[in-house]
């Protein structure tokens, strides 16, 4: 079938200008436009799975994380159907699971929850010895503004420090499920390409990814319910941005 086509051949890497990070959401809100009722019904799919392991502690931010490819992999999978004239149906979401490269697409998770997992272990352990040594600090007789004070600024740099993790690991899951399931790559080589397209196309990504937020930020407000929409042109504009840099 056109959407489980893998083609393995060489990877190039194309430099497109700065507009383009509009671009890619353009494109994908014209898949969406297409048909929406489709593509907004995969949404609540994806929207209900990830609320749902949102709300189990600890584990499910880490199966959610472990999932994304395989999701991804479905909105990018039912973009290029829809770009070679096919008709979308909301089961696409989950053709991932059983794509060719659905082990690379799973191994690309666990990269992913391990490397979250990482982060979240670092941040945690950071937090606590700013803490701790802003209390040992009031305990032995300093002054409690100054130990709040000293802790506040150590808490800035821990998020700059997680901001500064997350960036990079963002850039390399990127175009990873699609160069997985549409060039045939490994996990790894996926990974690398990713991030090598993202840093080349620097401009793109960050205004992309600006505008996502701020997206993200309005479709999040009414109960998070926007995400139905936004959630799949997302997963669209990664296939839309894909065709514009890999060739």
């Amino acid at each position: 079938m056109a959407h489980t086509r893998v083609e393995f051949y060489q990877v190039d890497v194309r430099s497109v200008s700065m507009a383009q990070g509009w671009g890619w959401i353009a494109t994908a809100g014209g898949y969406f436009a297409g048909a929406p009722a489709v593509w907004a019904l995969m949404g609540l799919v994806w929207l209900i799975a990830m609320a749902v392991l949102t709300f189990i502690p600890f584990v499910g931010p880490l199966v959610a994380a472990f999932l994304m490819p395989v999701l991804a992999a479905g909105f990018v999978l039912a973009a290029r159907k829809q770009d070679e004239g096919g008709p979308v149906q909301v089961g696409d979401l989950l053709i991932g699971f059983s794509h060719p490269r659905s082990a690379q697409l799973l191994t690309l998770g666990a990269l992913s929850a391990a490397a979250q997992l990482a982060m979240m272990i670092i941040t945690w352990l950071l937090t606590m010895l700013f803490v701790g040594a802003a209390a040992g600090g009031v305990m032995m007789g300093a002054d409690p503004g100054a130990a709040a004070a000293g802790a506040g600024v150590g808490m800035v740099l821990v998020w700059l420090l997680a901001l500064a993790l997350w960036v990079p690991l963002v850039m390399a899951l990127w175009f990873a499920p699609a160069l997985v399931v549409l060039r045939g790559m490994s996990a790894l080589d996926a990974l690398k390409r990713s991030f090598e397209g993202c840093l080349e196309n620097i401009g793109a990504f960050l205004l992309f990814g600006v505008i996502a937020l701020a997206i993200s930020f309005v479709a999040l407000l009414p109960f998070g319910l926007g995400m139905v929409v936004w959630g799949p042109v997302l997963g669209a504009a990664v296939y839309s941005g894909y065709c514009d840099i890999y060739r």
